[in-house]
């Protein structure tokens, strides 16, 4: 008895272990790319590509606008303040386009994973959105 209740203790464990891609929610895949995107739920819902896509920014608004050259595909980041090191909490808003729908989401919370000169990595636990974003002058 007490060797099944070990083998389903370290099944647990390994389980666990397996199914956490680290501390924050967010994937390894996340921080390790470098292409601006939006993902939800580890699904990447869009990719900027530079042939067949658009970058806009509005300083005054703060908000980052990503979309197809036909704008037939977007998403657009609205932030309360332009983060400028890792960990540093903005709110803001998100608003992106699905095949057949269109999501809007205000008053997130979310945190800097990552900065570096061109681009800003954002994450948000409560949806599990994973944003990356241009650094815009």
């Amino acid at each position: 008895m007490r060797k099944v209740l070990n083998i389903l203790i370290c099944v647990t464990v390994a389980l666990a272990v397996a199914s956490c891609n680290g501390r924050n929610g967010y994937d390894r895949d996340f921080l390790e790319s470098d292409t601006i995107s939006l993902t939800v739920n580890r699904e990447k819902v869009f990719e900027y590509d530079p042939f067949t896509c658009q970058l806009g920014y509005n300083d005054a608004k703060r908000e980052f606008r990503v979309s197809t050259d036909n704008m037939s595909d977007y998403f657009v980041v609205t932030l309360s303040k332009i983060p400028t090191s890792k960990d540093d909490q903005v709110t803001g808003s998100i608003t992106w386009t699905g095949p057949d729908y269109t999501r809007d989401l205000k008053n997130l919370s979310f945190n800097t994973v990552k900065v570096e000169r061109e681009k800003i990595w954002l994450w948000n636990q409560a949806n599990k959105l994973a944003v990356i974003i241009p650094v815009m002058d």
